[in-house]
Parts: C-alpha cells; sequence; structure tokens
C-alpha cells in the first residue's frame, strides 16, 4: 500500500502536496463544466423549448414586418385616392327636373 493511501500525506512535502491540491481542484471543475454540458444535452425539453422560443421570435419578426409593410400599403393607397380625388373636377349640381 502506498503512503499516500496509508497516512493520507504524500512523501515529498508541502509543495508536492499542494500542487496535488490544485491539479485536484482543477480536474473537479473540468468534471463540474462536462456532466453540465451532457446535462444540458440530455435535457430535450429544455432544447426543444429552447428552439420553440426562438422559431416564436423569428415568426414574430416577420409578423411585425408584414405588418409594418401592408400599413405602409395602405396609407399609400389612401395618399395616392385622396391626390386623384383633388383632382377631378368638381361634380357637376344635379339638375332639378321642372314639372
Amino acid at each position: 500500500m502506498s503512503d499516500l493511501v496509508r497516512t493520507g500525506k504524500l512523501v515529498g512535502g508541502a509543495a508536492d502536496n499542494e500542487a496535488l491540491r490544485r491539479r485536484i481542484e482543477q480536474t473537479r471543475q473540468e468534471l463540474a463544466e462536462t456532466v453540465g454540458a451532457l446535462a444540458a444535452k440530455a435535457d430535450i425539453k429544455a432544447r426543444l423549448t429552447t428552439r420553440m422560443h426562438r422559431a416564436g421570435v423569428r415568426i414574430d419578426r416577420r409578423s411585425r414586418r408584414l405588418a409594418l409593410v401592408l400599413a405602409g400599403g395602405a396609407v399609400l393607397l389612401i395618399g395616392i385616392s385622396v391626390a386623384v380625388s383633388r383632382g377631378r373636377a368638381p361634380a357637376a349640381p344635379a339638375r332639378r327636373r321642372r314639372r
């Protein structure tokens, strides 16, 4: 059995112990990141929700854009019809029939 298992200490001094602790901490952090990434990949419901939200945002943007285009077209048509109607000669007053 090694000295580390028997005594819980490394043979070689405090500097080696500190280096090992840093390495263990770094390994723990890397493992936590890996586990987090795997958990996120395995969470299908969350992934689908995110995709649906993104698609909804795209559709919402497109519908806003379409609404603006349609509103602009309506304003343009109203403007043209007003301009055309003002350009015409006024209608003659209706004549009354004599009895």
